[in-house]
């Protein structure tokens, strides 16, 4: 990768420490974490560089899709799309220099093994293109940087209602959402 795995670790940090992937009884982000709705289950995936169970046999490419796209081409050349649970199309913003700079920070990650289980969805989710070009560097001018930076820290995840598959509700943007476990969610 051409990324910096210093800067990486910024952005990481910056949405949420990939926080959802953090598997605690494991100490790392070796995923696992189950996810249920209307939609089926879904788990998160180990990103630390397993060789069998983690992301070391990903490409660089394929984990820049991954994040921006939630998209995978298979070797058979299937594209499996990834739940929107996962924040794609909010990360879809990120800059070239800082998707770069987080797949070489998930490099460095000392592999953990931990087989996911397979996501057991009542319907696939369908391909999504995000509607902008990603920036090569990430914007500086201090509000176009702060909007930048809310969206990749995904304020959004918990600030914004759920649609029944579990992604935002892109018109109701930080509009406030309830928690899961309160009444009504």
């Amino acid at each position: 990768v051409a990324g910096d795995a210093v800067a990486g670790q910024y952005i990481a940090n910056l949405t949420g420490g990939c926080g959802c992937h953090f598997n605690s009884d494991l100490g790392g982000l070796a995923g696992g974490r189950k996810f249920e709705g209307p939609f089926g289950v879904v788990y998160a995936a180990n990103l630390t560089s397993d060789a069998e169970t983690g992301l070391a046999g990903d490409s660089d490419a394929t984990l820049i899709s991954i994040l921006r796209t939630g998209q995978e081409v298979g070797e058979d050349g299937a594209v499996e799309v990834i739940h929107p649970i996962m924040p794609y199309k909010t990360f879809s913003v990120m800059s070239d220099k800082d998707v770069q700079d987080l797949v070489a920070y998930l490099r460095t990650l000392e592999p953990i093994s931990n087989a996911v289980p397979e996501r057991e969805l009542k319907e696939e989710p369908t391909a999504w293109t995000p509607s902008a070009t990603p920036p090569a560097e990430a914007p500086t001018e201090p509000v176009a940087r702060g909007e930048y930076l809310v969206t990749l820290a995904n304020c959004g995840g918990c600030h914004t209602p759920k649609n029944e598959d579990g992604s935002p509700k892109a018109d109701m943007m930080l509009a406030g959402a309830l928690l899961p476990g309160d009444a009504g969610e």
